[in-house]
């Protein structure tokens, strides 16, 4: 069960039962929400629980309490590492809409800190690409970014991954409007060949816009008509960009698979 679904569980149980859980009063353990004490949320935002600090190898409870309701803990949780650590990943949604207080126990009677934070109901930042959240392109062929359900007139950062190398953020890059809103167009040229990844972050409210993945070839734009003859085969380089066979490079799955989509069409086989 994913930890979403596990405060599910808990929100339906405090609803239910009415016995207070008191934290006992030993605070030993670090406990984190994205690498925080707490913050503002919505649907669709990522969450990362890490604790650390804690005894190795330890089975622990976890607490909560929703909108100012009485406590209820979830026993066997989770248990920490050889290192006294653990962490968890997931995604909000609608089930977990609401003010919370979590925290963790343990066996010894120590408790972590606790973390406090909001989810709301707001939807994520939308950003796509040419209306699509993906595709496959060609140099010289036209794009279009467009955000919407972003926070109005606010700052951002736009940030990609190129190539699966590390990401990479250009501060201030631009400001939505009054409605949270934001566009912008262009074409592509042989500066951006490659597989990409791009989203927009928004330093004041903590959001991230949704993923736009993509890749730019060198191919034209439309495919062969019906009344041509594809190639019966081709010799396939999956090298991108600076990458050359010379250099004893192990090129990638995820580039292969990236890449032959944009020579499928003009031949039958590679």
């Amino acid at each position: 069960m994913s930890h979403v679904s596990k405060w599910h569980v808990l929100g339906l149980l405090l609803a239910t039962f009415g016995d207070v859980v008191a934290a006992p009063p030993v605070i030993k353990e670090t406990f984190t929400i994205n690498n925080k004490l707490g913050g503002d949320f919505q649907i669709g935002d990522t969450w990362g629980l890490a604790l650390t600090g804690a005894d190795p190898n330890t089975s622990f409870a976890i607490c909560a309490n929703i909108n100012g309701a009485e406590g209820v803990c979830t026993p066997n949780f989770g248990e920490t590492d050889a290192n006294g650590q653990w962490q968890d990943l997931g995604d909000f949604d609608s089930s977990v809409v609401g003010q919370w207080s979590e925290w963790l126990e343990f066996p010894d009677g120590t408790v972590s800190n606790r973390i406090s934070f909001t989810v709301g109901i707001s939807p994520k930042p939308r950003l796509t690409m040419n209306s699509a959240t993906g595709g496959n392109f060609t140099v010289g062929q036209s794009w279009n970014l467009t955000l919407t359900n972003a926070p109005p007139n606010a700052p951002f950062a736009i940030c990609a991954s190129i190539n699966l190398n590390a990401q990479s953020c250009t501060a201030n890059f631009g400001t939505t409007d009054a409605n949270g809103s934001w566009q912008l167009t262009g074409i592509f040229d042989a500066s951006t060949y490659g597989g990409w990844a791009e989203w927009l972050e928004f330093a004041a409210s903590g959001q991230k816009s949704s993923l736009v993945s993509f890749t730019v070839g060198t191919f034209p734009p439309s495919p062969l008509t019906s009344s041509a003859v594809p190639l019966y085969g081709i010799a396939f380089g999956p090298y991108v960009a600076d990458q050359s066979p010379n250099d004893n490079i192990t090129i990638t799955e995820t580039q292969i698979r990236a890449r032959l989509p944009l020579i499928a069409p003009y031949t039958s086989w590679i």
